[in-house]
């Protein structure tokens, strides 16, 4: 389930670290929304049921430690929880208007509900929306190119926690090929980030394959990193 939020921006720049605007905005709403809910889900550490990216249609390039971004943004949302999602539509909806500390203020232009999609094969090809973020497994801060050591166990170490904590099941037979991938570095919270922008064929239960393209792939998921796209 997604939505597609088009957002205006007060000044056409915003700091390389942006994604954490986005969810500030994010977390807005739902706490405006339910604040039960919120603490819920932010109160201690868990997997949340929800990814995100955003698309600068306007975007013209990178001055320094800046993007010049333009004044539009659309920030696309998806989740496998239809609470959640109301939620955060009803939020957006009463919080039109969102000052992000002294880098920008967003304006909330429109919501859209994108048609729900549903996969019923054991194979899809995926196309990241947002890059990825693979971690070394028993070292979370390290991140991972398709192309490195130990990408493949923490690849499926991660889907391996997804199955198990929203469809209470393993995903031992799942298969992957990653067929074109491209090692991107992002700043995160003031950190260089390894991450990948792939095509990727993924072979596993439809169930899995629904589960992925809703809630994204990767670790990070909600905070902008993972959101996939069908394109077969």
């Amino acid at each position: 389930m997604r939505l597609q939020i088009v957002i205006e921006l007060e000044q056409p720049e915003l700091p390389r670290d942006y994604r954490s605007g986005f969810m500030s905005l994010i977390k807005a709403a739902l706490e405006k929304a339910d604040g039960r809910l919120f603490r819920k889900m932010y109160d201690k550490k868990t997997l949340k049921p929800f990814t995100f990216s955003v698309y600068f249609p306007e975007m013209k390039g990178i001055n320094g430690h800046h993007l010049q971004v333009g004044t539009r943004a659309l920030l696309n949302f998806s989740t496998i929880d239809p609470i959640l999602l109301a939620h955060v539509y009803n939020g957006l909806r009463e919080q039109k208007h969102f000052p992000w500390g002294s880098y920008n203020r967003f304006t909330v232009h429109q919501i859209r509900m994108l048609p729900q999609v549903r996969i019923k094969t054991s194979t899809c090809t995926f196309k990241t929306l947002s890059p990825f973020l693979v971690n070394r497994r028993q070292h979370n801060l390290q991140y991972l190119s398709a192309e490195d050591e130990g990408f493949d166990e923490g690849f499926k170490h991660s889907i391996r926690l997804l199955c198990q904590h929203f469809l209470g099941r393993s995903c031992d037979d799942m298969k992957y090929e990653i067929i074109n991938s491209r090692k991107m570095v992002v700043f995160h919270y003031d950190q260089p980030m390894t991450c990948n922008k792939a095509v990727i064929v993924i072979q596993a239960d439809a169930e899995i394959l629904n589960l992925l393209y809703d809630v994204g792939i990767g670790v990070r998921r909600s905070q902008g990193f993972g959101m996939v796209e069908i394109i077969k």
